[in-house]
């Protein structure tokens, strides 16, 4: 089995926990545990997206001949792959907790909009 379509299952995977979530979270559970689910069912939501904007990069970037689809569709997919990755790490880092000095999280949000600003 070729490593893009164990990538592949693992999107899967992330997904059919995700929808394990969403049915766990219309039950009838201790606020504990109804706790413990919307945290993994947060975390899950942004690892599919980001798994998502992956593979996006990976299946359509424009310096890589064997694309499925060419000219302007292939570089604008690629693109909205990499501002889907853009997107949640600068959600990671401007909701982090492990950065506890506010210039590191200004400086790093402040990169990630030029970059958004540039593409």
């Amino acid at each position: 089995m070729k490593l893009f379509d164990l990538y592949i299952l693992l999107i899967i995977l992330i997904k059919i926990c995700y929808l394990v979530t969403v049915i766990l979270k219309k039950m009838d559970l201790s606020k504990k545990t109804k706790e413990t689910v919307d945290y993994y069912h947060t975390k899950l939501h942004v690892l599919f997206y980001l798994s998502m904007g992956i593979l996006l990069v990976i299946l359509f970037n424009p310096f890589i001949k064997e694309a499925k689809v060419s000219g302007h569709e292939k570089i604008f997919i690629f693109i909205l792959g990499v501002l889907m990755i853009i997107d949640i790490v600068k959600r990671y880092v401007k909701n982090s907790s492990f950065l506890n000095d506010n210039n590191k999280i200004e400086t790093s949000i402040h990169i990630v909009n030029e970059l958004l600003e540039i593409i």
